[in-house]
């Protein structure tokens, strides 16, 4: 006993930054190797938002590409803004990802990608991580489709509200 309160006084849990714990991964009474990471924090002040999207409309996916995004728990409201990245994937889904929040797991199948976006101006820097909604790419290319898109997009913002 003396031993593990030795060691437990010696404990030290360190965040590599400011931010917003999003998922612990440890349970009281379990035993993990040094410098395992154990907790996903969300820094702050590298917030970024992620979609995911059938392949069949790559081709309006591309960097710099305007997209609209109407989150869950903002009804009626639209953000604007562009594509950054787009996450290269494997033939059985795995992506790059920079913590432990986005996984394979979390993309159904090969005929989907992920993209990350731009923060939108008007959407609050304090939006808590876990974002749910839905977004639209609209292509330089896309004429009137384009017009009909942000139409069905101003709908399902709206549908936000049941």
């Amino acid at each position: 006993m003396d031993t593990a309160r030795y060691k437990l006084e010696r404990t030290r849990i360190v965040a590599v930054g400011d931010g917003t714990v999003a998922l612990v991964e440890v349970r009281p009474g379990d035993r993990i190797a040094a410098f395992t990471p154990v907790i996903g924090v969300m820094r702050t002040e590298f917030t970024t938002i992620a979609g995911i999207f059938d392949q069949n409309g790559r081709r309006a996916i591309e960097t710099g590409a305007q997209v609209g995004i109407a989150p869950r728990n903002r009804p009626g409201t639209i953000h604007w803004t562009t594509i950054n990245h787009i996450q290269s994937s494997g033939a059985n889904a795995q992506t790059e990802t920079g913590g432990r929040l986005l996984g394979s797991q979390d993309i159904g199948d090969s005929t989907e990608i992920v993209v990350e976006f731009a923060w939108p101006e008007t959407l609050p820097k304090d939006t808590r991580p876990g974002l749910v909604g839905t977004a639209m790419v609209i292509g330089d290319d896309a004429g009137a489709i384009g017009g009909l898109g942000k139409i069905l997009l101003w709908i399902k913002a709206m549908f936000n509200y049941l």
